[in-house]
């Protein structure tokens, strides 16, 4: 993602107060919301954080979207897929399928159009159903309100696309109740809408056709990552890994936050030191690091500093564990250098832990899909409304499939049936086993992400 130097835009965008809570050892988390959070790219960030960040803290984070959700549909699964989880903290983002972006194409009916009008009333409605299924199931779960991704309105396709305007300003009305409401019912909150939409208003200056969201509302990579920030500058996260500092001249630790330092001696005209932080650093993904380095993501919440003062002046080359690191002046040394900037042990550690996480992502989004299967796409493809329970939606379910899919489709006269959807459908009885898998990912991730103890040298 090029995205030039608009690092002082990022510093204005996250400068805010924190309005979340972190979350404490023992949490249970659930991300409530549609694609935006089935998708997984502002999700997993999170997670990989808290894996790399509190290792001591055994928090499990379960992605709990579907895709194109509204939030009085999500009513439905609530029993099945949250308070089942029973979560002590759940994250609410709703509101993109709530908005009805059929209404605002050029050719809409009606009836769709009047659906769009609607729609501030009709969220609002549900939001407060929501709010009052917690209240009467969970009513001890902490809840963060979310205002709503923009759609990107503004951004150009090279193979030009039917123009869909009007949606980013009917989003508003929607992240104004948000806002509203999240003062109202308490909890925390997170406004994505409003940073968002003036980042990518930015990008568009000086490429029409680049944004956060590449096809107008999901992320990838990069926008996955910047929600993922605002999300955790709301929480006030802790933004460093460890500060060491030492007096090279005297052998002296003078700080050592977050970190363990022992066995300081000189050695080969250098010295040698043993570090055992208390985190690790953060992995960005490969495609999110030009994002990262424009929107100043180490220097918030990736910082593993280390200072050396009272070094001989010239060149001096770090070794961990015996790999060469990286090269410094003695006055570089003396300022401090961030080592999550760098290729080190500590974060080929951090690296394995979100392969671990990558996998067990690619878990959670095929029992995502199977939700979606059984929430939205019956619904879309057969008119079937949704029922208030569990077993009554598994009975309509039941009497649509009795004779099969491909049949029922036939019978729909559905010319082109989805045969993904019946795999869905039909493997929703393997659902308890990938959850079990997704525990087991977990288990490992929680045995992965302790730190261990490296031998550091500095040397000309």
């Amino acid at each position: 993602m090029k995205t030039g130097k608009l690092y002082f835009l990022g510093v204005a965008l996250f400068g805010l107060a924190a309005r979340a809570e972190t979350f404490s050892d023992g949490e249970r988390v659930v991300f409530y919301g549609d694609s935006v959070t089935h998708h997984g790219y502002y999700v997993t960030p999170v997670q990989t954080f808290y894996y790399t960040r509190y290792p001591d803290r055994d928090v499990r984070i379960w992605n709990c979207g579907v895709g194109g959700e509204t939030a009085g549909e999500a009513a439905w699964r609530f029993e099945l897929d949250i308070a089942a989880r029973k979560p002590t903290s759940a994250v609410v983002l709703f509101g993109m399928n709530d908005v009805c972006v059929l209404g605002y194409q050029p050719n809409a009916k009606d009836a769709v159009k009047r659906r769009s009008r609607e729609a501030p009333a009709a969220f609002e409605k549900n939001m407060r159903r929501l709010k009052a299924l917690f209240d009467k199931d969970l009513p001890e779960t902490k809840l963060t309100w979310c205002t709503l991704v923009p759609w990107d309105d503004e951004l150009k396709f090279r193979k030009p696309r039917p123009p869909i305007t009007g949606v980013t300003a009917a989003e508003k009305p929607l992240c104004d109740f948000v806002t509203r409401f999240q003062k109202e019912a308490g909890g925390g909150y997170v406004d994505y809408y409003g940073p968002m939409l003036a980042y990518n208003r930015k990008l568009h200056v000086r490429d029409p056709y680049m944004s956060l969201s590449p096809d107008t509302i999901h992320t990838k990579e990069p926008g996955g990552l910047f929600m993922a920030k605002l999300f955790l500058t709301a929480q006030d996260a802790d933004g460093l890994v460890s500060d060491v500092r030492l007096d090279a001249k005297s052998l002296r630790t003078t700080k050592a936050e977050n970190a363990v330092v022992s066995d300081v001696v000189r050695e080969n005209g250098g010295i040698a030191f043993t570090v055992l932080e208390k985190a690790l650093p953060f992995p960005v993904d490969p495609a999110a690091r030009e994002l990262a380095d424009d929107i100043g993501f180490d220097a918030a919440f990736n910082r593993e500093m280390l200072s050396v003062t009272r070094l001989p002046d010239g060149d001096w080359t770090l070794t961990i564990d015996g790999s060469n690191v990286l090269t410094k002046s003695a006055a570089d040394w003396a300022k401090g250098v961030n080592l999550a900037s760098y290729e080190t042990p500590m974060m080929a550690q951090a690296r394995s832990v979100a392969d671990k996480v990558e996998k067990r992502r690619g878990k959670e989004r095929d029992v995502r899909g199977m939700m979606v299967g059984r929430c939205v796409a019956i619904r879309w493809m057969f008119g079937i409304p949704f029922a208030e329970d569990e077993k009554g939606q598994d009975d309509r379910f039941a009497q649509v499939f009795a004779a099969g899919y491909m049949k029922a489709c036939r019978d729909k006269k559905i010319e082109s049936p989805d045969r993904d959807f019946a795999s869905l459908y039909e493997n929703w009885s393997k659902r308890g086993k990938m959850e079990a898998e997704i525990e087991a990912l977990h288990r490992e991730i929680r045995k992965l992400n302790r730190p261990v103890s490296h031998r550091f040298r500095l040397t000309r």
